[in-house]
């Protein structure tokens, strides 16, 4: 996982996610807070250096829980077709009832 912006598109940072259609790729950033442009900063640090499309990109916001509650921190997951197993989608993680 991922700390700064600027290690978010290493391969080193990405974890496969199980949801209902079974596992997918995303890379993982954890930040303090929201503050910065979530959009730049995938711009900046993932899509350009590696010459991507930002249409294909799906961006994730997860607050980390603890049982007590808020943690202070936020997980940003970001994935594309061009990682394997890799989603321009969030479907995947969501759980219709």
């Amino acid at each position: 996982m991922a700390t700064s912006p600027s290690q978010w598109a290493n391969p080193a940072n990405q974890a496969a996610v199980t949801g209902s259609a079974g596992d997918r790729v995303y890379r993982i950033l954890r930040l303090p807070n929201l503050q910065d442009n979530l959009f730049g900063l995938l711009y900046t640090n993932v899509v350009r250096p590696n010459s991507l499309n930002m249409a294909d990109q799906t961006i994730i916001v997860i607050p980390k829980m603890t049982p007590a509650g808020f943690a202070g921190a936020f997980y940003v997951l970001n994935s594309d077709t061009s990682i394997h197993d890799g989603t321009s989608t969030c479907d995947y993680l969501l759980v219709y009832s």
